[in-house]
C-alpha cells in the first residue's frame, strides 16, 4: 500500500531520484560519534524484476533502480563489495566510516 501512494504521488513526474538514508550512533558517554549517509538511485515506475523473497517491510527495494549497476537494490548485495568498490549501500558506506573513524577494528 505504501508504495502504490508514492507511485501516485510521483505519477507523471520526470525526477524520480530517491535515497535511501542511514544514521548510525557509536559511544559511550555525552557525545556518541554519528555517521549519516545516503544511498542515491531512482524510483521507477514498476519493478523490472521482483524479488524471489522479498524481505517484508522493504517494499522499495523491488523499485529503487541503481543506474550506475543497471541492478535494482535487491540485486546489490548479490555483488561482492570487492567488485562494485565504488558503489557501496547506505549501510556499507555508514560502517565503513564509523568503523575507519573510531579505530574499532
Amino acid at each position: 500500500e505504501i508504495i502504490d501512494k508514492v507511485l501516485q504521488k510521483l505519477d507523471g513526474t520526470t525526477n524520480r531520484t530517491a535515497r535511501f538514508v542511514i544514521c548510525l550512533a557509536y559511544g559511550t558517554g555525552d557525545f556518541p560519534k554519528v555517521v549519516q549517509k545516503e544511498f542515491v538511485g531512482e524510483l521507477l515506475e514498476k519493478p523490472r524484476k521482483l524479488p524471489l523473497n522479498q524481505p517484508q517491510g522493504f517494499p522499495y527495494r523491488a523499485y529503487f533502480y541503481i543506474p550506475q549497476l543497471d541492478k535494482m537494490m535487491f540485486e546489490i548485495h548479490d555483488i561482492p563489495m570487492n567488485d562494485r568498490p565504488d558503489v557501496h549501500t547506505h549501510r556499507e558506506q555508514a560502517w565503513i566510516a564509523l568503523l575507519q573513524d573510531t579505530n574499532v577494528l
